[in-house]
């Protein structure tokens, strides 16, 4: 198994979990994302968003050596978290905010987000099968 196809599997069982669990209990996403989310912003966000750059760094790196269809995919996708890093990092009361507006929608709006997850999730699987 490839770097890309170990990494597609990752992110997919990321995002299926994700997924799901937005479908089988929205209601406790409220409580999660409002405990994870404080005033202040945690120290253990730099961190991570220091090791999401560095995972992406590390996959542009991998597909520049060896380029090909899952390697740009995998890496793009994961490019994208960048800027929930950023937000994250550096605008920290702006994604907050976002994050809790994002829990409260509609039900129906979270149920498409989800299979959108659950989506992506089951393209990334299939990616990291071939």
């Amino acid at each position: 198994m490839t770097y890309f196809q170990c990494a597609s599997l990752i992110l997919g069982a990321m995002l299926a979990l994700g997924g799901l669990w937005f479908l089988v209990a929205p209601g406790n996403y409220r409580s999660l994302a409002v405990r994870f989310l404080p005033e202040k912003r945690p120290g253990w966000f730099l961190l991570s968003s220091l090791a999401m750059l560095a995972w992406v760094a590390y996959s542009w790196l991998r597909f520049f050596e060896a380029p090909g269809v899952t390697a740009a995919v995998v890496s793009f996708i994961l490019s994208l978290t960048l800027i929930k890093a950023y937000f994250a990092t550096f605008r920290y009361p702006d994604f907050r905010s976002f994050a809790l507006k994002f829990v409260d929608l509609e039900s129906s709006i979270l149920q498409i987000l989800s299979l959108i997850y659950i989506l992506l999730a089951a393209a990334l699987f299939a990616i990291g099968r071939q």
